[in-house]
């Protein structure tokens, strides 16, 4: 990839100190330079030589990289990272009396396989494309307000108004123990007309990003670019310092590998959000991660700087806007898998099986309602008097009990059964039979043996089912006398 980039701009304002401790370095524009580099580096206030810290790293950085560069050496991260430890070894050499002076840095550096940049504090870097309106890099700040933005302490616009924005947590200071090593990323979206701002933080006071799209959507005339910056950071109390760089053209070149991690680096402020907002939302939603999908999309407008919000919101409305062409179908949802385990299932099916089996042994062993408990009881009283008049039936010459059940309540039908003119003969010297008007005979003690059941009117089980056994017991006592005053005729008249 060969770069030409237009005529660099530079600004470089006192603002309201009286001491410059900016400095900036740029490549010479010529045909000989094929890898053009622009530094930008930012003094430390209130630390003593603070100007003397950010020439002598724009100095000693720029020569090393021109000298090796000049003798056919290609730029690349392990360049940068000698051209690093050279400066490191530049500052170690100042003496220090009372506070180790300090800066910050900005590098960019346009080469074969892209664009590199790289940086050390809060002086900032941006990609911008005015032609699509928008921010595409921004460096991390090394700064306190920044880490807890990140940390959710602090929201964008209230890192303005901090009282610890000046507090850096990264600079170029001497002593092994500061030797900090640089956030780099590299740029292989490069088109005709992007433009690149390399700015110490007193810049950028009273600019946002929302403007800065705005200024440079003028690109067509860089010096009008650069004089909209001058004005919007006049009130500025820092000094202020800035580089401004035009793509002219842009050439692909064959087998040459292009680095690209714009989109993905955690050194892009536009790729990373404060830690709580990143909880809430793994909470709420969780997304599944589709084929295709561009790794490191921008943060969301709540978690980004202002500039990136803008773009942010009109890139998401124009992709929830698009709708499926007539003859297109619409992609369907994708189907949400069942997470029920098979153990579950089975636990339940073994669950229900073991109820039943219970149910089932409850009901077998649970008593069954006895069926007329009362008519046998009531049977049953009878049943022993039977059983107690039985001899008398036999020596009398009766049926038995069970004949008495089946026979029919006719006295003239019962009689003639029951005469029997042998076994008359024997019981009559019985004395329990009482003694009747009629002369003694055979047949007085028959008449009085005669038992109460076989008189029952009703041969059928019903009567026998009857609380009260006194009807029987009247039925039966006028049968025997019917059956008395028989055998009393018979004897009478043989």
């Amino acid at each position: 990839m060969r770069i030409t980039l237009s005529t660099p701009l530079y600004i470089q304002e006192l603002g309201k100190r009286s001491n410059q401790e900016d400095s900036y370095f740029m490549s010479e524009m010529t045909q000989t330079v094929t890898s053009p580099f622009f530094m930008v580096c930012d003094g430390m206030g209130g630390h003593d030589k603070g100007e003397v810290a950010s020439a002598l790293v724009c100095q000693s950085m720029s020569s090393f990289l021109t000298k090796q560069m000049g003798e056919g050496r290609a730029f690349d991260d392990t360049l940068f990272a000698e051209a690093l430890d050279h400066t490191y070894a530049a500052l170690d050499q100042l003496p220090i009396e009372g506070k180790r002076p300090g800066t910050t840095l900005t590098f960019l550096c346009c080469h074969r396989q892209g664009v590199t940049t790289a940086n050390i504090g809060d002086s900032r870097i941006y990609h911008i494309r005015p032609k699509e309106g928008k921010v595409l890099f921004q460096s991390r700040d090394h700064s306190m307000v920044f880490d807890l933005y990140l940390m959710g302490e602090l929201s964008f616009d209230e890192m303005a108004t901090s009282p610890q924005k000046n507090v850096i947590t990264k600079a170029l200071m001497p002593g092994k123990e500061n030797h900090h090593r640089a956030d780099m990323v590299h740029i292989g979206d490069v088109q005709p007309d992007d433009c690149f701002l390399l700015c110490s933080d007193g810049m950028l006071e009273h600019i946002t990003n929302d403007q800065l799209i705005d200024i440079f959507s003028h690109c067509d005339d860089m010096e009008k670019v650069r004089q909209m910056l001058i004005d919007a950071s006049v009130d500025s109390a820092d000094n202020h310092t800035a580089i401004l760089l035009k793509v002219a053209s842009v050439e692909q070149e064959e087998g040459v590998p292009v680095l690209d991690d714009e989109r993905s680096s955690s050194c892009n402020a536009l790729n990373v959000r404060p830690m709580k907002e990143s909880a809430t939302e793994v909470e709420g939603t969780v997304e599944e991660k589709r084929p295709g999908k561009e790794e490191g999309a921008a943060a969301s407008p709540s978690a980004v700087p202002q500039g990136a919000a803008s773009q942010t919101a009109s890139s998401q409305k124009a992709s929830t806007s698009q709708k499926p062409s007539a003859g297109q179908r619409p992609a369907a949802a994708p189907r949400k898998k069942s997470k029920t385990p098979l153990m579950t299932i089975i636990l339940a099916v073994l669950l229900v099986a073991v109820l039943a089996a219970i149910g089932v042994l409850l009901f077998k062993k649970s008593p069954k309602p006895a069926s007329q408990p009362a008519p046998q009881q009531v049977a049953t009283q009878p049943a022993a008097q039977q059983g107690a008049q039985a001899p008398t039936d036999s020596l009398a010459g009766t049926a038995s009990p069970s004949d008495a059940a089946s026979a029919t309540p006719s006295s003239e039908e019962a009689a003639p059964a029951d005469v029997n003119p042998a076994p008359v003969a024997a019981p009559s010297a019985e004395a329990s039979t009482p003694a009747s008007s009629a002369p003694a005979s055979s047949e007085a003690p028959k008449a009085e043996a005669t038992p109460a059941p076989r008189t029952t009117p009703n041969p059928t089980p019903a009567p026998r089912t009857t609380p009260n056994p006194a009807p029987t017991t009247k039925s039966a006592t006028s049968a025997a006398q019917q059956r008395r005053d028989n055998l009393r005729d018979r004897s009478v008249n043989p």
